[in-house]
């Protein structure tokens, strides 16, 4: 595990991690989150691991256009009016996959429906343009304990662990934010599964 400051060189790097199937921790506009290719079955379990997650809890994404979210998701009309109106952003809408999308490691099976925003962060957005596929968007700390919002905190909190990161790309510290609002759309309607900082509201 290494920890390099944001620059060209370094995201490079880091596209080339996420290329051969690692795990590269970056910033979001939220907080710093842990990602990898989310279509690698194999990496996505050690995701798992990292987090220590039950695989009962899926895995959000983030996606580096509208456009990729498209080629990887099925998204109604509706669905397209929050994300013209809100991404990039903090909002992750609850998306189906299009035509099993080869998103096959998220949860482990294919036919679940994925958490899914575009970022407003450009380092996460260049990694999964990089990538060309989504990359996985969960937060970067042992589950259920509050998010990183300082490279170096992340460094420290896994330099003794069995399962890391292998690359963390330091933006410095990120202002403390709540996670993304999460939203899912049955019936057109829109029911809040997580609320952020984001309020769009719900039925």
């Amino acid at each position: 595990m290494i920890i390099e400051k944001v620059n060209k060189k370094s995201i490079k790097e880091a596209i080339d991690i996420l290329v051969h199937g690692g795990i590269v921790v970056f910033p979001t506009e939220t907080s710093y989150g842990i990602g990898c290719d989310a279509t690698n079955k194999k990496v996505i379990e050690k995701i798992f691991k990292i987090k220590q997650r039950s695989k009962l809890k899926n895995l959000p994404v983030i996606c580096g256009t509208k456009k990729m979210v498209g080629d990887f998701f099925q998204v109604s009309k509706k669905e397209q009016e929050l994300a013209k109106k809100y991404w990039p952003g903090p909002l992750s809408i609850v998306l189906s996959l299009r035509g099993l999308a080869d998103l096959v490691g998220i949860r482990g099976n294919p036919m679940d429906n994925v958490p899914v925003r575009v970022s407003s962060n450009k380092v996460a957005q260049l990694l999964s343009k990089g990538l060309k596929k989504p990359i996985t968007a969960t937060s970067a700390n042992i589950s259920g304990e509050e998010p990183f919002y300082n490279a170096q905190d992340i460094f420290n909190s896994f330099k003794n662990k069995k399962y890391k990161p292998d690359l963390i790309l330091d933006a410095g510290k990120i202002f403390k934010k709540k996670p993304s609002t999460i939203v899912e759309l049955i019936d057109d309607k829109i029911f809040v599964i997580r609320q952020g900082d984001l309020n769009i509201g719900g039925i």
